[in-house]
């Protein structure tokens, strides 16, 4: 069974940056790893994907299980005030709206030349040591993931869109191996795709997960 993961760069234990409280385990947490949702005009529950919208935010884990029990335990809507309107598909929206926006940058990436698509350039790019976050469809071939990861040791990796994906974000039909040599590129796509590994089930083949860089090449070393 081959391993679709995303590979997130450790920060020191202990450490939270801009913590907020979840409405659902009360415990305060960096905010890069949560969700926010707000209390629109209209008295709708919304996902603040960005992070921005006007109005007082109420935050939650970015994982599918804690925004299931919060719904189920009404944590958001007694948070949110009396009459808020909660759609009964808000998870299928937080996860729609997260894929919107990870594309977006990718394709953001590519107009800004900060972005190299297909093997052989991924490969130079990262023997050169230019790439700063390897990006791979989660329905590629185990030998191209297994080639490049060995290569990109050292870096993050996303494995939560599959090739059609990609490609739409690229304008072509279908994309398999990209890679960010940017910073300013790599970093936000890497904060979307962190809160996205909560919500994207890949299929049988492909489980989703999340490692840190350290278990990778712990990984390949054994």
């Amino acid at each position: 069974m081959s391993e679709t993961t995303i590979a997130i760069i450790e920060e020191p234990a202990g450490t939270a940056r801009n913590p907020r409280r979840s409405v659902l385990s009360r415990e305060r947490q960096d905010r890069c790893g949560m969700l926010r949702f707000v209390r629109d005009p209209e008295g709708r529950l919304v996902f603040d994907v960005d992070a921005r919208l006007p109005g007082r935010g109420f935050w939650l884990e970015a994982d599918r299980a804690s925004l299931e029990l919060a719904l189920k335990r009404r944590a958001l809507a007694r948070a949110a005030g009396p009459e808020v309107r909660v759609p009964d598909d808000l998870p299928q929206q937080v996860e729609a709206a997260l894929v919107r926006r990870g594309l977006d940058r990718i394709g953001l990436a590519r107009r800004a030349g900060a972005l190299l698509n297909g093997f052989d350039e991924v490969e130079r790019c990262l023997r050169a040591k230019r790439g700063r976050l390897l990006i791979q469809a989660m329905d590629a071939a185990e030998d191209g993931l297994q080639k490049l990861g060995r290569i990109a040791v050292d870096l993050p990796v996303v494995r939560l869109f599959d090739r059609s994906e990609l490609g739409r974000a690229l304008g072509r039909d279908e994309a398999v191996h990209l890679v960010v040599t940017h910073e300013s590129h790599a970093t936000p796509l890497l904060a979307i795709t962190r809160r996205l590994a909560g919500f994207r089930q890949a299929g049988a083949d492909h489980p989703t997960t999340m490692t840190t860089s350290t278990e990778r090449q712990e990984r390949l070393a054994s």
